[in-house]
């Protein structure tokens, strides 16, 4: 025929020769993809959630994201198939058409979230996002409108059928059951799969479809393809539009899931300690008084009645102790039983009204009996001195909380003028009474790879939970275990913990290849400091190199040049040596050259109000620069936004440790990899 597009005629109707935009058809695909890539992402995050209203309101978004990459991606594709006559499409088929993907993709979610995902509920997901599709891209054809009339091959609407069912079941199927090392990868994969189903479906379907019109029509085909801009400018805008959006949606419920999680208490919905520590520095001379208060023989409680009953104690006191503080105070969840109350005059009720309100009678119904108990409440207190600490105000109103609870007190308040005596003498005697007894617990924080998520490296934390007090700070322990001359028992009792766990890791062919214990300064004091804590990991068959002893800066002014000759021996011997809290106090290069310093810790100081300046992140990078080429490894203390995170990658910090990935917990509860969701993305 002519070269105006005519190929031949058939029963006195012509079928248009077509064209296609390759550049439409990769938007196209991508369109899809990504679509998929999000839903996925959603889908994947329905886990972290319980409420069904919350689950619900997912599960339509995914629905909506999904949907609209596959209609956006018929509409493109749509462009991308160019004719030599004008083209429409009638609003209200089109809109059906996206009706039809909406429904099949809000069942699939539907079938996907079920608990119990057997290869059946993947067939059905399968079966019904295929025929979604199919069924949207049929409708969407059906809404074509132009001069003639469209026929589809039998065998192409079979085929494309076909494709878009098992290419939906194929991704459904890797995202669910296959677990490779990389889930980011997976889930990748999982979306191209469904990315070309969609787009294989559709391209396949149009291979098998005619475009006709009557001879008499001929007049009106132009020498150049026509394409449709409103159409495609409208597809475009819209897939693009909805996935930008959804993806700064799920960015804006990580982070707060990471507020809730990571400062909110589960059980009492109160901000936590962590929570307090971090922003007491700026609101602290606000209060007069920090109270710890804790729930007295709430173990006991919890195995009478079941943690059930002893949750809902924790909130009713929580709701009792708010209504007797002032509206002005503030009140937080500490750990175990504890609560840590920061009290605040208002109005009439002065600081003393509060404390002898607290100190009123408490109860609370235990569900299980639906009885009403008394309960025990016992308070430890401290002023508040604008030139403390949050750290020595807790751990001063914690060892108020201790004499409290050994006197058998409702309320005893910490003073430094009196205190030391008394709180030394129980401390010396709790400590040697905690080493005999092993009660002393090593938790665990990764040092995460900045750019791959893995974990090789951990920090031993040393955590002591005391039988009756409950968790003791280190801040007073290890602080008293110096004073005391504990310090040496403590540090090996520590090393050989650590031995032990690692022949568990070594045993379970774990990531760990090394972790960092921390050395107090009075270690280098001991003349066979050294040769005990080697003597002890050899002993256990560890090898030194799985050993990284830490100390901290500021423990080098005195006595450097002993100090250097100690840490000389441990290098020998094998073990790596890292400098703790770098930057923050006595920072030289003379110093770091005497010492054989393998890895800087940068101070956590550092990431206050960081990326924060210009002139703060040049610092930062010049310190990460310096360790690169002194060849030692850098690890970048107290991260825990996603900003700092992405600045750091930025200037490729060696590694991270923070509550961002991770707190210290036990070894059973680390974490060997942060590759996906909020862990390394966010």
């Amino acid at each position: 025929m002519n070269k105006e597009g005519l190929l031949f005629m058939q029963n006195t109707l012509m079928v248009l020769e077509a064209s296609y935009d390759w550049r439409l058809i990769l938007l196209s695909i991508a369109i899809a993809c990504t679509g998929a890539f999000v839903a996925f992402e959603i889908n994947r995050r329905l886990t972290k959630l319980t409420e069904p209203k919350q689950i619900n309101k997912w599960i339509f978004i995914g629905s909506v994201v999904l949907a609209t990459s596959i209609w956006s991606m018929h509409f493109i594709g749509m462009s991308a198939y160019q004719l030599h006559i004008p083209m429409d499409y009638d609003s209200s088929w089109t809109f059906v058409s996206f009706l039809a993907a909406f429904t099949a993709s809000l069942t699939a979610f539907y079938v996907l979230h079920q608990k119990q995902r057997s290869i059946f509920a993947l067939l059905a997901a399968g079966l019904i996002t295929g025929a979604g599709i199919t069924a949207m891209h049929y409708t969407g054809m059906h809404a074509v409108s132009f001069a003639g009339e469209v026929t589809y091959s039998a065998a192409s609407v079979i085929g494309s059928s076909v494709i878009a069912v098992a290419g939906s079941f194929a991704a459904f199927a890797l995202f669910t059951y296959m677990k490779i090392s990389r889930p980011l990868l997976q889930r990748s994969g999982a979306s191209v799969f469904l990315g070309l189903a969609v787009s294989s479906m559709h391209y396949t379907g149009m291979e098998g479809t005619s475009f006709c019109i009557p001879e008499t029509y001929s007049l009106f085909l132009t020498p150049e393809p026509v394409v449709n801009q409103s159409s495609l400018l409208t597809a475009t805008i819209t897939g693009t539009a909805v996935i930008f959006i959804s993806v700064q949606w799920i960015l804006f419920q990580e982070k707060r899931w990471f507020q809730e999680t990571h400062y909110k208490d589960a059980i009492t919905g109160l901000y936590n300690q962590r929570f307090w520590m971090k922003e007491a520095p700026s609101w602290n001379e606000e209060y007069k008084v920090i109270i710890y208060a804790d729930i007295m023989r709430l173990r006991a409680l919890n195995q009478s009645y079941g943690f059930t009953s002893g949750d809902a104690v924790l909130k009713q006191v929580a709701e009792t102790l708010q209504k007797r503080l002032s509206p002005e105070s503030r009140i937080f969840k500490s750990e175990g039983s504890k609560f840590l109350l920061c009290l605040k005059e208002s109005g009439n009720l002065t600081v003393d009204a509060q404390l002898n309100a607290l100190q009123l009678p408490y109860e609370a119904n235990v569900f299980q009996d639906n009885q009403r108990i008394h309960l025990a409440l016992c308070f430890g207190g401290t002023a508040v001195d604008s030139s403390a600490s949050p750290e020595r105000l807790a751990a001063q109103a914690e060892i108020a909380l201790a004499h409290a609870k050994q006197q058998e007190r409702p309320l005893f308040f910490y003073e430094e003028k009196n205190h030391q005596d008394l709180s030394d003498e129980w401390m010396e005697m709790s400590l040697r009474k905690a080493l005999q007894n092993k009660e002393m617990d090593v938790y665990y924080q990764p040092q995460v790879k900045t750019h791959s998520g893995e974990v090789h490296k951990v920090e031993a934390l040393v955590r002591w939970q005391h039988p009756d007090y409950g968790v003791i700070s280190p801040g007073v322990f290890i602080d008293a275990a110096e004073r005391f001359g504990l310090i040496m028992p403590l540090t090996l009792q520590v090393v050989e913990k650590v031995c032990l766990q690692l022949k568990e890791w070594r045993k379970t062919a774990a990531s760990i290849q090394r972790v960092s214990i921390n050395l107090s300064p009075l270690h280098f004091e001991f003349v066979d400091a050294n040769c005990q804590i080697t003597d002890l990991v050899h002993r256990h068959g560890i090898p030194p190199e799985m050993i990284e002893w830490e100390l901290t800066e500021t423990s080098m002014v005195e006595n450097l040049q002993q100090m250097a000759g100690q840490l000389l021996e441990l290098e020998k011997e094998g073990f790596s040596i890292a400098l703790d809290d770098f930057g923050a106090g006595v920072s030289s290069l003379t110093r770091l050259q005497e010492l054989p310093i393998h890895t800087l810790k940068l101070d956590k100081h550092f990431m206050n109000k960081f990326p924060g300046s210009d002139k703060k992140q040049q610092v930062i990078q010049l310190m990460i620069t310096f360790a690169e080429l002194s060849g030692m490894e850098i690890v970048c203390e107290g991260v825990e936004t996603k900003e700092q995170l992405d600045a750091l990658r930025k200037m490729n910090a060696g590694f991270i440790q923070g509550y961002i990935f991770q707190h210290p917990v036990p070894a059973s509860e680390l974490k060997y990899s942060f590759t996906e969701g909020r862990d390394m993305t966010l």
